[in-house]
């Protein structure tokens, strides 16, 4: 939560100035070495500073003079020129005798301020061409005045160029956005912390003391508060606040990248290989393919020639044994090897989106052992602020059926069966030369149909296999905390990265799985 807030009540004169200087083909604004974004000249010719004590307390009805001098370059006085007076803060009935003042021989404005009744704190800005803005602070009191020694300390791992303490004459830690963005008092000093005084505060008010740590850009990137800091007249209030490092936003659009680096893939691989296995087993395995062979061969009404092949067949089962090495059983124990180092290679992308509403993962790719896989998948997630580290907590909800991933993988990318089929089809061969042993009886047409009625039954038996495997591991469910990295030090995430744990199934045999998502802040087009 940040403790800048939009101001309350009606606009202040600084404000209007900023958002002036905002438009149009201004200059970008600087920050001073308050903090603020200022709204002067980017190179100031000219210098405005107060003459007038600095803090000045008043207490209630009291006039006094204020008065700022006004020079060039080279420190000499300028006369006759307008310089702008305005409240800044809460002035109440404290009123200034005019809008401006002109300056002197001596190059000093001058104008009277009446302290009204109302204890407060607030600060004179002067304005005029050329020159920055200057401040002078006031205090209105009938209980006197005390002041405020404020310790600045911060152990984040942030890079600080500015530390700066606002204090709020009204409000709380609990209710920033009531803070006005000014603040009524401000200090400010380098990154590495020490002590600011406030002197000239007016003893009836209670205090909210912010504490703020700019980076490089202006943006805030450490904060600490603390209320109900009362004043005593004539003492010196001592304070001592710890920035700690301001949550980063995550919200956007990234390009996600989900890494399951643990899945039952080897659960996955063992049973395609066992069913398909004890399927070519039961045929035969080696033998399968002749008996197909067999079989074409009487289909076509090529008797003579099917009942020469049996009759080899029983009498010279090694040498086709031989020739059709590894068989059917050995090409599947590959295809079971290969599918299984694809599953531990599945990568799923997509478009992250983290929004106040609603968080997505549209899922655009999905990929194994590089193999792009033509499959939906889906995702729902959840994504919020760690609340005991500085990460992002993240629940992720996968629908990504590992039987369909294994199909699509086996077929080259589709699942379906004729992609199956024809995966199965090159496996083993159907297309090559025929066999020695077939080939005078059973040519490359014969060859090619017998093979791959052996293909179409191994795809079958997959087809079925994969369809089992959905049932149980059609999902997954996965929880964890994401690094986030803030390259740029806007306060907005740039990359997440981070483990997630969790199980594939949501079943009683639900398996262990685990993923790294990986994620970078998409590039705005235009």
């Amino acid at each position: 939560m940040s403790f800048d807030a939009p101001s309350r009540g009606a606009p202040r004169l600084l404000v209007s100035i900023l958002l002036l200087a905002a438009c149009g083909d201004a200059a970008p604004a600087a920050m001073t070495d308050l903090g603020f974004m200022d709204a002067g000249p980017a190179e100031p010719t000219r210098r405005l500073d107060p003459v007038s004590t600095n803090p000045l307390v008043l207490e209630g009805g009291e006039v006094a003079e204020l008065a700022f001098s006004y020079r060039d370059a080279n420190g000499r006085p300028l006369r006759g020129e307008r310089v702008a007076l305005s409240f800044s803060g809460q002035a109440h009935d404290s009123t200034l005798d005019g809008p401006d003042a002109i300056t002197d021989a001596d190059g000093v404005a001058r104008r009277s301020l009446r302290a009204g009744a109302t204890p407060t704190t607030f600060r004179v800005r002067a304005d005029a061409p050329g020159a920055e803005s200057a401040f002078l602070d006031v205090s209105v009191s009938d209980a006197g005045f005390g002041d405020l020694e404020v310790t600045l300390a911060y152990a984040g791992e942030k890079v600080l160029t500015l530390q700066r303490v606002t204090l709020y004459a009204e409000g709380s830690c609990a209710s920033p956005a009531e803070l006005d963005a000014m603040g009524d008092r401000v200090r400010a000093l380098g990154p590495d912390g020490g002590t600011l005084r406030f002197p000239g505060l007016p003893a009836e008010i209670t205090w909210v003391a912010v504490a703020r740590g700019f980076g490089p850009g202006g943006a805030v990137l450490a904060e600490a508060c603390a209320d109900g800091i009362e004043i005593t007249n004539d003492e010196v209030r001592t304070l001592a606040l710890t920035l700690t490092d301001t949550p980063v936003d995550a919200a956007g659009s990234y390009d996600a990248d989900l890494a399951l680096t643990e899945l039952p893939a080897s659960e996955v691989a063992a049973r395609f290989i066992e069913r398909l296995s004890d399927r070519a087993r039961d045929a035969g395995d080696t033998l399968w393919l002749v008996d197909a062979a067999i079989l074409e061969l009487s289909s076509r009404g090529e008797s003579e020639a099917a009942a020469a092949l049996s009759a080899t067949r029983e009498l010279d089962a090694a040498t086709f044994e031989e020739e059709l090495a590894p068989g059917p059983v050995g090409h599947v124990e590959a295809l079971g090897a290969g599918l299984e180092a694809a599953l531990a290679e599945l990568v799923v992308s997509g478009a992250l989106r983290v929004d106040a509403i609603e968080d997505s993962l549209a899922i655009s790719s999905v990929r194994a052992g590089g193999r792009r896989l033509d499959l939906e998948a889906n995702a729902t997630l959840d994504v919020r602020s760690a609340a005991e580290s500085a990460g992002v907590d993240v629940d992720l909800a996968l629908s990504l059926p590992l039987g369909a991933v294994a199909a699509a993988w086996l077929g080259q990318g589709r699942g379906d069966l004729a992609a199956l089929e024809a995966s199965l089809e090159a496996t083993l061969a159907c297309e090559d030369p025929v066999p020695p042993s077939i080939g005078p009886v059973c040519g490359r047409d014969c060859w090619a149909a017998a093979c791959g009625s052996v293909a179409e039954a191994l795809a079958r038996e997959a087809a079925s296999v994969f369809g089992e495997l959905d049932g149980r591991f059609g999902a997954a469910d996965l929880a964890g905390t994401l690094a986030p990295r803030d390259t740029g030090g806007d306060l907005r995430i740039d990359d997440l990265e981070g483990p997630l744990l969790g199980t594939y199934g949501r079943t009683s045999e639900a398996a262990p799985a685990a993923a790294t998502l990986r994620a970078r802040r998409a590039a705005l087009t235009r």
